[in-house]
């Protein structure tokens, strides 16, 4: 009898251990994944180290200067309240030589909009466009404290492009150009049917398919399993948050997308792997569309890898609108 009750008592020991490993790791995963992480000089400089391992040190000078170039551009602060009561707040860099277009620019998960467009914008700014440059919810300047990967970005920027809509002139175009997570909204907010029409192309740089997909690729490349960490992660955030990893698949909602679209993505990307722009191109429905990778190009660097591939590339889209 004795061993009967302590072999029991083991048991019990056991599947709560085992319990509460897999609870631990859904807290960590959607502590991990979904909540605030604004930058700060350490990030900055894991960024810079990370940059020197991949043997690309040369490129966080490069966005050093992009930032500068930024900063120097005369600019004005604006907000709008999201549907669920955040306050986004935005740059609004108005052109003194502006020529009728207007660009909106959406930055990455975890990153910010210097560091991610600092760099390119001059190819928009020399050409008389205007910027609309957003913090997205829970990054930087715009409230929240948790971001949703793109579940509720998509309606955050449809928001923006409908606040845009009413500050421009009748004949304005919009372009919607993102980055990573930012390529992923720019492309479900077109795609959506509440798109301003004013909206007449698309710039979607290494963006990723779907919320499971991006964070099981991650899991992947870091030796984690996807069990239980997926499934516990997915109980909490939907519990939290309201949002599922499978909220949205771009490949299905660009099947309705008929607007002109330039995919651009870095063939040694580990972070969205290049299939997941691949993909999105060949489910893509414009009859205008274009998939430019940049050989070994991480991810959101395919422009500080390629300047002359990628400027041009932009800019031949940028002319056929």
């Amino acid at each position: 009898m004795f061993w009967f009750w302590f072999g029991l008592g083991l048991l019990a020991v056991v599947i709560s251990l085992i319990v509460s490993a897999i609870v631990s790791s859904g807290f960590y995963f959607f502590r991990r994944v979904f909540l605030r992480a604004d930058k700060t000089p350490a990030a900055e400089e894991k960024a810079k180290a990370r940059l020197e391992r991949q043997g690309h040190p040369e490129i966080y000078p490069m966005i050093e200067e992009g930032k500068k170039y930024m900063a120097s551009l005369p600019s004005a602060p604006v907000e709008l309240t999201s549907f669920d009561g955040l306050t986004l707040r935005a740059r609004y860099y108005k052109n003194p030589a502006h020529s009728g277009t207007t660009v909106l620019l959406s930055h990455g998960y975890k990153s910010y909009p210097e560091y991610d467009f600092g760099a390119v914008c001059s190819i928009y700014w020399e050409r008389g466009y205007d910027l609309l440059v957003p913090w997205s919810r829970a990054h930087m300047e715009s409230d929240g404290r948790f971001t949703t990967l793109g579940a509720h970005e998509k309606q955050d920027l449809l928001d923006w492009c409908l606040w845009l809509e009413k500050q421009v002139s009748p004949e304005e175009k919009i372009v919607l150009a993102g980055m990573s997570m930012g390529s992923t909204v720019s492309l479900l907010a077109a795609s959506d049917g509440r798109c301003p029409k004013k909206v007449c192309g698309v710039i979607a740089d290494c963006g990723f398919i779907s919320i499971r997909r991006e964070i099981c690729d991650i899991l992947k490349v870091v030796g984690f399993p996807k069990f239980p960490i997926v499934w516990s992660g997915e109980i909490i955030s939907r519990m939290r948050l309201g949002v599922s990893l499978d909220d949205f698949s771009t490949v299905d909602e660009v099947k309705k997308l008929n607007l002109p679209v330039l995919f651009i993505h870095g063939e040694a990307d580990t972070f969205v792997l290049p299939d997941s722009s691949e993909k999105n191109f060949a489910a893509c429905a414009s009859q205008n569309k274009t998939l430019v990778t940049v050989p070994g190009a991480q991810h959101c660097y395919a422009f500080h890898t390629d300047r002359e591939l990628v400027s041009k590339s932009i800019s031949d889209f940028l002319d056929r609108l």
